[in-house]
């Protein structure tokens, strides 16, 4: 936000930037950031933990969602993700009562639950990752990254024949389209 080049408060300056930036984009986008008010603006940074961040567990607390896992929105798991670990962290709990609660048990399933969310979350914080970069840091995009964008989101839940048909329907889709448009 600081190397902008222009006051990222200032409603005016932010569209100026915002349509020059879009300008190989669809008219529809275009013209929904032009009908925007050009008053002030409040720019917000987006935050991620970095992919694969752990933690040593700790008797007597533990965390969940977002304060667990940060991720930007480019996949919108983050609700998702955030849901499941309140259904596993209740599990180690209940499973913790069952055992015959006591702190160190209770400790047990703590961990436990920790370290099943931290293998079930590092393919979301990759994917997400990964869908940020190709938007933001690839020239030309979305136009340019879409097919590969596409791909992307499936890749983690397709077998590798599967994934290999997918990319080249969705190749051949976007070859044909970029002839077209």
């Amino acid at each position: 936000m600081h190397e902008a080049g222009f006051d990222v408060r200032d409603g005016r300056a932010v569209k100026a930037a915002l349509l020059h930036e879009l300008r190989d984009w669809a008219p529809e986008a275009r013209e929904m950031v032009a009908a925007c008010d050009e008053g002030e603006v409040w720019p917000r940074s987006l935050l991620m933990l970095p992919v694969g961040f752990t933690w040593d567990s700790r008797p007597g607390a533990t965390i969940l969602g977002d304060a667990a896992h940060l991720m930007t929105p480019f996949v919108g798991e983050g609700v998702n993700a955030a849901l499941k670990d309140a259904m596993e962290l209740a599990d180690a709990i209940a499973a913790a009562l069952k055992r015959g609660w006591s702190r160190h048990v209770l400790a047990e399933e703590t961990r436990r639950y920790e370290d099943g969310m931290f293998r079930r979350i590092h393919k979301v914080q990759k994917r997400t990752e990964d869908m940020m970069k190709l938007m933001l840091f690839t020239e030309g995009a979305p136009r340019t990254v879409m097919h590969r964008w596409i791909v992307r989101s499936m890749s983690d839940e397709l077998s590798a024949l599967k994934l290999l048909l997918v990319r080249l329907a969705v190749c051949i889709y976007y070859f044909l389209f970029t002839l077209v448009y």
